[in-house]
């Protein structure tokens, strides 16, 4: 799969995740970048800007950089790690964009809130989970709850 389309779909089925269920799949922290929303740990794994040997995370035993631009599957996720909910996600993503280009995909997560509000440049600007919890009517207390919750695991 290409870089740009995997990080585009990762990015969406943590929004929706997130929406639905107020936990992420994937989680991490979220980056609005030139061209469109990323989990940032991903970005910068695939882009070689860490250390494949150096992460923490997941992803690491996952992923691997294929002939560039494309990324390929080191090994299967255990589904044992994965809810019912985030398979039904996963899905109901890859199902909705799978007709899409990336640069439509990319034109796609440039409408969302959390990325149009960021005015990004050049740079990279974080996109804090408030952000997120905040769009989808969470109120001040839970958004206060699961951010902890979600930054203690992270």
């Amino acid at each position: 799969m290409g870089r740009k389309r995997l990080l585009k779909l990762m990015y969406l089925a943590d929004r929706t995740s997130i929406e639905r269920h107020l936990w992420p799949i994937g989680g991490g922290k979220y980056s609005a970048m030139q061209r469109g929303p990323v989990l940032s740990e991903v970005y910068n794994l695939i882009s070689e800007q860490i250390d494949w040997t150096k992460s923490r995370g997941p992803w690491k035993d996952l992923l691997r950089n294929g002939v560039y631009p494309k990324v390929d599957i080191a090994k299967n996720a255990e589904p044992a790690k994965l809810s019912d909910a985030d398979l039904d996600i996963l899905r109901e993503i890859h199902e909705r964009f799978k007709n899409h280009t990336d640069d439509e995909l990319e034109d796609f997560t440039h409408t969302l809130p959390e990325w149009k509000n960021k005015q990004v440049g050049k740079s990279s600007k974080t996109i804090f989970i408030r952000e997120l919890l905040d769009q989808f009517r969470v109120s001040d207390e839970e958004i206060e709850v699961i951010a902890k919750e979600i930054h203690s695991i992270a």
